[in-house]
């Protein structure tokens, strides 16, 4: 027996309200809490913390325990995590689950107190629509004190961000022939933005649509004109080539402080809204983050001091940023991430190439063939001009 319950965005930005029964590992339960015990227990969980799950790096994950006996307990803390071999994005398939990572960590609940543990875990992101993280707390003869899963993913309903992690390690990036370029390269670019938390007039920020850099370095308010062009400029500065300002606009905009994934009614409305509308606005589905990347893009310059120019890409089930390079365009995802690079890594992938060999798509470790598979379901958009709220700024 069980419930889960995600706060609405009003106490945390970006994540919505629902109240269910929950069936574990099925696509409408994004988070499994384990069981609710009728009776009392000596040993409880107090408090599980996962840190901010992202597909870089690690996560930390904390448990509070509170011993409620006589005596000291030996406890094991142990997280695991789970990908899916399924990528054709039918729900969560049991079947399909596998194990990636697993760590634990011994420790020892004092008697009539409590003890907090903590151990690292990692995400695969080969199947961004589906991820598991397992938190276990098991005494040392055997009792099972806790053991629950949460469920993420794009098809799950609590969608995983590309996020800079805390481990303290600096941006590297790869060399062309190293293997899992894409992955790497996604890693370099997240590494090298910085957290960014949004704000409101209740946590002292100028307005209620605030964006600011963790470590305080940058910040945008979103209720000003030229918004977006102060955000372009920003990853002008940071980046040093086209590929690495495409890309960052791309990641910057993934950050959940910037857009989250929001798959319910009010990501429609944000749909029929301006650019930076939708960027007040916070959370809808990809087509919102495809124009919201494509505003920023086109506010851009290159390395050659050209302003970048593009259109919303429309693939079957899915929709992205296209920029014009040259005849052709390439493609980048703010949505799901993804970054499509030619067989040889020496440059990214061209639309053209993509609808002749969705094969490449395949190469950044999030299988995305399907939306390059049937070209004469690809076309071209632009973005539309609602405004929020009502006399906002609308560039």
């Amino acid at each position: 027996m069980g419930f889960h319950v995600h706060r609405s965005r009003r106490l945390d930005w970006g994540r919505s309200t629902t109240v269910e029964p929950f069936e574990h590992g099925t696509s409408h339960a994004p988070s499994c809490y384990a069981d609710l015990y009728p009776a009392a227990a000596e040993l409880t969980v107090g408090a599980i913390d996962l840190g901010f799950p992202s597909y870089i790096g690690e996560g930390n994950a904390a448990v509070r325990v509170i011993n409620g006996s006589d005596g000291a307990r030996e406890l094991v803390l142990t997280v695991t995590t789970y990908d899916s071999t399924n990528t054709e994005r039918r729900g969560v398939v049991e079947e399909t689950v596998r194990k990636r990572h697993e760590s634990s960590v011994a420790f020892t609940a004092p008697a009539g107190g409590n003890a907090t543990a903590s151990c690292r875990y990692r995400l695969a992101c080969e199947n961004v629509y589906f991820a598991r993280i397992r938190v276990a707390v098991t005494a040392k003869d055997g009792e099972v004190v806790y053991d629950g899963c949460n469920n993420f993913g794009f098809d799950v309903g609590a969608q995983i961000p590309f996020v800079k992690p805390d481990d303290g390690a600096a941006p590297r990036r790869p060399g062309r022939s190293e293997a899992a370029f894409g992955r790497l390269m996604r890693e370099y670019i997240v590494r090298s933005l910085p957290r960014f938390t949004r704000k409101t007039t209740a946590d002292g920020a100028p307005s209620d649509f605030f964006v600011e850099a963790d470590d305080g370095s940058v910040s945008f308010n979103l209720m000003e004109a030229g918004a977006l062009s102060r955000i372009a400029r920003y990853i002008e500065e940071t980046f040093s080539s086209d590929e690495e300002r495409l890309l960052g606009c791309a990641f910057l905009i993934n950050q959940p402080a910037f857009m989250t994934y929001v798959n319910q009614s009010s990501s429609y409305v944000a749909e029929d809204m301006s650019p930076l509308s939708q960027l007040r606005f916070g959370s809808a589905q990809c087509g919102a983050f495809s124009s919201v990347c494509l505003a920023v893009v086109k506010r851009m310059r290159s390395v050659a001091g050209e302003l970048f120019d593009g259109m919303i890409l429309n693939c079957p089930g899915h929709l992205m940023t296209a920029v014009r390079i040259g005849r052709d365009h390439v493609i980048i995802a703010a949505s799901i991430g993804n970054v499509f690079y030619v067989a040889d890594n020496s440059r990214m992938a061209t639309l053209s190439e993509l609808l002749a060999e969705p094969g490449l798509a395949a190469l950044s470790e999030i299988h995305a063939p399907h939306y390059f598979e049937h070209p004469e379901q690809v076309f071209f958009s632009q973005p539309l001009g609602g405004e929020f709220p009502e006399g906002a700024p609308h560039v």
